[in-house]
């Protein structure tokens, strides 16, 4: 919960609310019992706990805008990959075209958006897959 606080700069009691919220909407992600496993990585020190977590599960992947803290040599021990939203989503895309766009508006949806807004929205920081989706559905962005 300190580090909650520390990294988001949130008070206690505003920590305390996000958590509450992330287990009521995620519950099925919360990952506890990874500690043990930090001080044997050898990735970015601030990132530890999201290798330890990958591990954990046996997630296969990390799905992070940050790739830089996960270099290979770090992950290879753990069969785990680092991957950059916007390629994972590109190939996620490719593979279910169709589930892909039905969550797209069901995101769209819950804020209010249009799909090309959202899509627009994403391209900033991923904007392979933004293209590739406006493209196919023959939207401007």
């Amino acid at each position: 919960m300190r580090t909650l606080q520390r990294k988001l700069g949130k008070t206690p009691a505003q920590a305390a609310h996000l958590v509450e919220q992330l287990r009521q909407h995620f519950d099925d992600a919360w990952v506890t019992g990874y500690e043990p496993l930090v001080p044997r990585l050898a990735n970015d020190a601030k990132d530890r706990h999201v290798l330890a977590c990958a591990v954990h599960v046996g997630a296969r992947a990390i799905v992070k805008f940050n790739v830089r803290h996960f270099p290979a040599d770090a992950l290879e021990p753990w069969l785990v990959e680092a991957r950059h939203p916007d390629d994972f989503l590109a190939n996620m895309y490719h593979q279910h075209p169709e589930i892909l766009v039905h969550v797209l508006h069901e995101q769209a949806g819950a804020i209010r958006w249009d799909l090309g807004s959202l899509l627009a929205a994403q391209r900033r920081g991923m904007p392979q897959f933004a293209q590739l989706v406006a493209a196919d559905l023959s939207l401007e962005l």
